[in-house]
This record gives structure tokens, C-alpha cells and sequence, in this order.
């Protein structure tokens, strides 16, 4: 099963619903908050346990995927893969994977020391190509100014090098520039 096409039966729980589809009720843990009576197309983990099967259901396919590899690693169940998720959604988590951004990839509970490395390995090779722009409440997240923050660049130094912001070109060509500007000066 990859996808399923139900009514949302059951709202009441912050870890799962219920929906039906074809008469037979299935209970799906996930992140999404439908409205009871509404009808929605969910993507699908399914995973077999010896007493149960786990269904785990997802708005689209690329988060479905995420969550797959975050399953993957070592010490991540379908419980922690989706209060991942939930806590840094996918779009967020796969951006900071793609362009390296491990210091706040640590800032999201359940990535730690031990199973960040592997989340963003697996990430990043799986999503290399996917294009990610995620925004904040003040527009776009300014990369260069939260990893030269994190290196100890001051406020007065960033503004010298703000402009490589819009410039085209990856976060780490905009570092290396940047740092060159800065200890050039």
C-alpha cells in the first residue's frame, strides 16, 4: 500500500486518527490535523511488528520518503521519525541536511551526537537535487548569517558581507567568499 484515499473518522488523539476506507477502519499516527468528515489522500509507511501493523501517513511523497530514511537510522522509530517531523517539518529538516547546517540541525530534540551524522548523510545523498527554500516569519532564512553568527563573526562584519545573501551561488561558495571579504578588511 503507498497510498491510501479515506474519510477521517477520528480526531481526538494528537498521535494518530482513525479514517475508513472500503468500510474497514485504520488507525494512522501522523502529524496531520484533519477535520473529522474530511476526505483526504495520505502516503503511507506501513510497517509489520510481530503482533501489529504500524500504519504512518503523510501528506505527500516527499516527506514520506524523509521519513523513511529517518526510520532507517539506528534508534529511530516510527514514534521518534515523526516527532522529528513534527518538531522541524521535513521541508526545514532536508534544507539544513543539503547545505550542512548541523549546528542547528543539533537544535532539533531527538537528533543527537550520535544519529545527526547519519541523519544528514542519508539526507543529503537521498535529496541532493531537491531544491528547499524555507522562510521564517521575516522572509527567507539568512543561512550566511546564522553560520558566521555561529562562527563568531560579529554584527558590524556581517553587514560588510550581507549583500552575498542574494547573490547566486552556494551557501559554502557564500561563506568562503565572505570570509575572505571579512579578514581581508
Amino acid at each position: 500500500m503507498y497510498y491510501i484515499k479515506c474519510i477521517v473518522k477520528k480526531t481526538n488523539s494528537s498521535d494518530f486518527i482513525v479514517v475508513e476506507n472500503n468500510n474497514i477502519g485504520y488507525k494512522i499516527y501522523t502529524n496531520l490535523k484533519p477535520k473529522k468528515d474530511e476526505e483526504l489522500i495520505m502516503y503511507l509507511s506501513v510497517i509489520h511488528n510481530d503482533d501489529e501493523i504500524i500504519y504512518t501517513g503523510f501528506a505527500d511523497e516527499i516527506e514520506l520518503e524523509t521519513f523513511n530514511v529517518l526510520t532507517s537510522i539506528n534508534g529511530i522509530g516510527h514514534k521518534t521519525g515523526l516527532k522529528i517531523l513534527k518538531q522541524a517539518n521535513y521541508k526545514k529538516l532536508l534544507y539544513l541536511c543539503v547545505n550542512d547546517l548541523h549546528s542547528e540541525l543539533l537544535k532539533i530534540s531527538h537528533i543527537n551526537v550520535e544519529n545527526y551524522l547519519s541523519i544528514s548523510t542519508k539526507l543529503k545523498k537521498k535529496f541532493k537535487d531537491l531544491k528547499i527554500e524555507i522562510k521564517d516569519k521575516n522572509g527567507p532564512v539568512q543561512d550566511l548569517y546564522k553560520v558566521l553568527r555561529s562562527l563568531g563573526v560579529s554584527e558590524a562584519n556581517y553587514e560588510k558581507v550581507a549583500h552575498l545573501e542574494n547573490e547566486n551561488l552556494s551557501l559554502k561558495d557564500k561563506i568562503s567568499k565572505a570570509l575572505r571579504i571579512i579578514n581581508d578588511r
